[in-house]
């Protein structure tokens, strides 16, 4: 994600979004910038029903869901992250 600055010949990164992969994924999902200790997790399929809640670090087992696309909110953040599951 980019943050717009004040100085138009610079852009500068905004640290605090997270990036999950591998996405398609199988069995796991890594998540990279996430703040130390465990945060909330909310997982939805493409209907809208939630699939998994719970605290999460740095991985999320998601072997147990059927093959699908999903959307991942960390927080309960507005824009959830799209991941499909093979």
């Amino acid at each position: 994600v980019w943050n717009y600055v004040e100085d138009p010949n610079s852009v500068e990164f905004y640290a605090s979004s997270s990036f999950i992969f591998p996405n398609p994924a199988q069995d796991v999902l890594n998540l990279t910038n996430i703040p130390d200790g465990a945060i909330d997790f909310e997982i939805i399929n493409q209907y809208g029903v939630q699939q998994l809640k719970g605290f999460v670090s740095k991985q999320i087992d998601v072997s147990q869901l059927p093959a699908g696309i999903y959307f991942l909110k960390l927080n309960n953040q507005t824009t959830p992250s799209k991941f499909i599951k093979l």
